[in-house]
């Protein structure tokens, strides 16, 4: 295995907005991708670089001046300026980093990445290094940004922003640079290497081949960029007190959370794995049932500050034991064993982890605050009585023993908002500043980023909130809380077919989570597939729909008698949309009467409810009481009303002269 430790310009570039253009139009999306590759690998050429590898639509390179690096990053934007669609953001850090085999590792490596991130489209952003090595070139100019703690990286980063002003007179003159990687051989010293590295190579395969004798097990894996499918079962508590519970649970769930940023793993989602827990069922079962290769297991003893891990990997189909550890530590020590067993498993997977990749998690957090983020997840996912109460608790305790921590923040921001209805109230605020800040401590998180998209389109943000549901897609593209709420999200632009895939893929990452279901029936309902939602909703449920919404209700009279909706409707616990569902089959019985008095009473009782309002109005044909009350919606910034744009209610009023000035209003992008 060939290694070496060296100096060197790292450079990240990442097409904008390219997750929507595969959607939109694959082929289009593949052909921008041969232009960018083609585009890049010339001018890296150009300027003395070193093409590390292609990912996704992002591409990693080396040079052996930091000028070359900026020149090159500035000729890639110019180039680009004349091809559609192809808009790139560029990160670039000059650090210590591993050049082994055809790959690069190191903090260099993660920095830039971070940076490219961060970078505007059609800009670049470089770290204070890079800053300081070209402030004196007539050829760049640069701009401080702003400092901020990067994600897995121990201290704070200044940010800048530079420019390539001109190209005319810059020669790259990699002789002048001692820390150049390339070139450094030339005649007899470069075949004398040449042969130590075909010996070095022969006595690798030569141990592995013996290695491989001598271990079965490990004998059968299969190779690398073959997808491999886990699930991380709930580890078992095992200390005397059952109320360590949220500390086993949560460890469970911030393994979940890093193997989902590992490339070539798929991992079920925390639901499904944890429907599991308590059961004492063969491990080769739960492994077919779940529909994954292997399953992680293990337990924990807490006491004190003292914590025993013990962990294994299955092979599902043979019940063998891949991997196992204990691990004896201090609570204090807790981040670098996650960081062990995720490191293990990728090995034993043939899965790496590459410090290009998305950091795993956060590390630079005060331990006592990281365990009352445990215990304040463990009430927010058991949604037992007080549940949310007992989380916010724990979270702001959390926040106020580590207000960097940027986990307590995000979950904050979620129970505040799951109170509010629309956007004009405090409490809208309160929670969207909390998930602000959970970005701001972790650019990098896919959940932080698509809970601000949430914001923007209750704001009627459309565009924003767009931006940053790309976003979320690209750094966490296996995270099936950021696929149902991308899937949603596309759901209310009239993007049909991508809404319906992302949260179809929600759904297979976690097929016991309900909101991905909910998700995906409203994706089928505004898409007019209504046979299919409905038939969707009763797969899951034998008897009726999963609950009574209205999406729900209104599949419910679409597609029954109006006898038969009616009893299936009574069946549900008594709620708004009995009121509502009543009122449209008394209306469409014939009995206009009984119909208006329902409706009558339906806002008496519930007249904070404009959306559904509007929305029987427009079931019963009148039109303008149904424009009345989505500009009543409007007003007071309803979340329903980001819907206005696919419901199939409002078909008969689309061309009204009102209808379209509101829809102006909303300003959904086109």
């Amino acid at each position: 295995m060939s290694q070496s430790r060296q100096l060197a310009a790292i450079m990240f570039t990442d097409i904008a907005g390219y997750t929507a253009l595969m959607g939109k139009d694959e082929q289009k999306a593949i052909e921008l991708l041969k232009i960018n590759r083609e585009l890049q690998k010339s001018n890296i050429e150009k300027y003395r670089g070193r093409w590390i590898k292609e990912m996704g639509d992002g591409v990693l390179a080396s040079f052996s001046t930091v000028t070359d690096a900026v020149m090159c990053a500035g000729a890639i934007h110019k180039a680009a300026e004349n091809i559609p669609d192809l808009k790139l953001r560029i990160g670039i850090h000059l650090g210590e980093v591993v050049f082994e085999n055809n790959d690069v590792f190191g903090d260099g490596v993660n920095i830039a990445s971070r940076l490219q991130a961060l970078a505007p489209v059609g800009g670049i952003f470089v770290s204070e290094v890079i800053y300081k090595n070209v402030i004196n070139k007539k050829e760049i100019s640069s701009e401080f940004i702003r400092e901020e703690i990067l994600k897995n990286v121990s201290a704070s980063v200044k940010i800048y922003e530079v420019k390539v002003e001109s190209f005319s007179g810059y020669k790259s003159d990699p002789e002048n640079n001692p820390n150049r990687y390339d070139n450094f051989l030339i005649g007899k010293k470069k075949r004398i290497f040449i042969w130590i590295s075909v010996l070095l190579i022969f006595g690798i395969l030569i141990y592995y081949f013996l290695l491989y004798k001598t271990k079965p097990v490990t004998q059968e894996l299969k190779q690398d960029n073959i997808e491999k499918t886990i699930a991380v079962l709930p580890f078992v508590n095992m200390s005397n007190d059952p109320q360590q519970e949220y500390f086993s649970d949560g460890l469970s769930e911030e393994l979940i959370n890093m193997f989902t940023k590992i490339p070539g793993l798929k991992v079920i989602g925390r639901t499904s794995s944890f429907a599991f827990k308590g059961k004492n069922e063969d491990l080769r079962t739960i492994g077919q049932k779940l529909g994954v290769e292997y399953l992680l297991e293990g337990s924990v003893r807490k006491s004190g500050n003292k914590i025993r891990i013990t962990t294994q990997l299955i092979k599902v189909d043979e019940g063998t034991h891949l991997w196992s550890e204990t691990f004896d530590k201090e609570m204090t020590d807790i981040f670098k064993v996650q960081d062990q067993i995720s490191s293990s498993v990728s090995g034993a997977l043939r899965l790496t982890i590459l410090a290009s990749d998305k950091p795993l998690h956060q590390t630079n957090v005060n331990t006592d605050a990281y365990n009352d983020f445990l215990q304040g997840k463990y009430y927010y996912e058991t949604n037992g009585p007080n549940g949310n109460l007992n989380a916010m608790k724990y979270f702001k305790e959390a926040i106020a023993k580590d207000s960097t921590f940027s986990l307590p923040w995000t979950y904050l921001s979620m129970i505040i908002w799951r109170g509010t209805t629309n956007a004009g109230q405090p409490e809208f605020k309160e929670a969207k500043e909390a998930s602000l800040r959970a970005l701001q401590l972790d650019p990098s998180s896919g959940i932080a980023t698509i809970n601000i998209a949430e914001f923007l389109d209750n704001e009627y943000d459309f565009q924003n909130a767009l931006e940053k549901i790309e976003q979320a897609l690209k750094l966490e593209p296996e995270n099936p809380y950021v696929l149902r709420n991308a899937g949603r999200f596309y759901t209310l632009l009239g993007r049909k077919e991508e809404s319906i895939k992302l949260c179809k893929k929600a759904m297979e990452i976690d097929p016991i989570q309900t909101t991905s279901l909910f998700y995906l029936i409203r994706a089928y309902y505004y898409a007019e597939y209504y046979n299919e939602a409905y038939d969707l909703g009763k797969n899951y449920d034998k008897s009726e729909l999963l609950n009574l919404d209205l999406v729900t209700t209104n599949l419910i009279i679409q597609l029954s008698s109006q006898e038969e909706s009616r009893k299936i409707i009574e069946r549900f616990p008594v709620s708004l949309f009995q009121l509502y569902g009543n009122t449209i089959i008394n209306f469409k019985s014939g009995k206009k009467k009984e119909s208006n008095e329902l409706l009558n009473q339906f806002i008496k009782k519930y007249p904070e409810e404009e959306y559904v309002i509007s929305v029987a109005y427009a079931r019963l044909d009148m039109n303008d009481k149904a424009i009345d009350w989505l500009e009543k919606a409007y007003k007071s910034g309803s979340r329903d009303l980001t819907y206005i744009n696919v419901d199939p209610a409002f078909k008969g009023i689309r061309n009204n002269v009102r209808f379209q000035k509101l829809l102006q209003l909303m300003n959904f992008p086109k």
